[in-house]
């Protein structure tokens, strides 16, 4: 309980942060009540006192010891396992892709990081962790607003609406309904009067943030819409 942290407690280490590079270093794959790990091992392994294969282990071990036999085991135990072995080496992975592209570009704007950043987000966003996917759509946004000054650009629309399903499933309905509002009305200026797929996807999520604020008359207009820019595209 907590005994990564007590090692700077009882005087072995002169801080969490020593504690957290001494307890990776000495094989401690999973910290369970204190935070020594989500706070400080990310700019452990940044600064190289802690090397990426020795997380890679720890990632890969965890979950696999539960708390009872493996014939005591239900469905769920053993889902949650695989969770942790599938998603932590996903984040793990794609972390390290995204941290890559970053340094290739040497913090300067790239047309291939704001896509990283934004199919981060939406990757984020699919497993429930709306925060997380705010936070590099907001990126993937900034950049892409940067690259295309003052001009509407179908890019930016698109960002425009992932980061408006996100505030949405943050719970931040405002917020969502300005960002959708925006997105599509860059889609209309740019498509004219030839409206594409992603125009009608746009719809549907504005038409998503409408329901969940109630305004369901103005909802079904706008899922009629896509369904016809759908079926247009079809017929084509």
């Amino acid at each position: 309980w907590e005994s990564i942290r007590q090692l700077a407690i009882h005087g072995f280490t002169a801080s969490d942060r020593d504690s957290a590079f001494e307890a990776a270093n000495a094989g401690v794959d999973m910290e369970m009540a204190s935070t020594t790990y989500a706070d400080h091992l990310v700019s452990l392994v940044q600064e190289g006192r802690v090397a990426p294969d020795r997380l890679d282990a720890m990632v890969a071990n965890a979950g696999i010891v539960r708390d009872r036999t493996f014939l005591k085991m239900s469905e769920e135990d053993v889902r949650s396992v695989f969770d942790v072995h599938f998603f932590g080496t996903f984040f793990c992975l794609q972390q390290a892709a995204l941290a890559m592209r970053e340094r290739l570009h040497a913090g300067r704007d790239h047309p291939e990081l704001a896509i990283v950043l934004n199919n981060v987000g939406n990757a984020r966003l699919a497993l429930g962790d709306a925060r997380a996917a705010i936070g590099f759509l907001e990126r993937a946004l900034g950049m892409r607003e940067r690259a295309h000054p003052g001009r509407d650009h179908g890019d930016i629309a698109t960002t425009l609406d992932d980061l408006g399903r996100a505030y949405l499933a943050d719970g931040r309905r405002a917020d969502a309904r300005r960002t959708q509002e925006r997105a599509v009305a860059m889609l209309e200026r740019v498509g004219g009067d030839r409206p594409s797929v992603e125009h009608a996807r746009v719809l549907d999520g504005l038409a998503a943030t409408l329901e969940a604020d109630g305004d369901t008359v103005r909802a079904v207009a706008l899922r009629a819409r896509a369904g016809g820019i759908r079926a247009r595209q079809v017929a084509q």
